[in-house]
């Protein structure tokens, strides 16, 4: 797949010097950086949403915990 992604040029500065002592295509280092990008998001668990979903099934649920609280105001 082909995409055109705008790059600051400090970016593209710092592709340019890897990209000479890596004897590698800014294309190939850009494809070296989703993959590792990609890799680490796995492993770390931080795919989609990394919040969703981190309380599910521990304590009440948050309607339970809201009437909890305001049973406290006494109203």
């Amino acid at each position: 797949m082909r995409t055109i992604v705008e790059i600051p040029d400090d970016m593209v500065e710092a592709l340019d010097k890897m990209r000479t002592r890596e004897k590698a295509s800014r294309s190939k280092l850009i494809r070296m950086a989703i993959d590792s990008f990609l890799h680490a998001r796995k492993r770390s668990g931080m795919q989609g949403r990394p919040g969703f979903g981190c309380w599910g099934g521990k304590g009440p649920d948050g309607v339970e915990h809201q009437r909890r609280m305001r049973s406290e105001w006494g109203g």
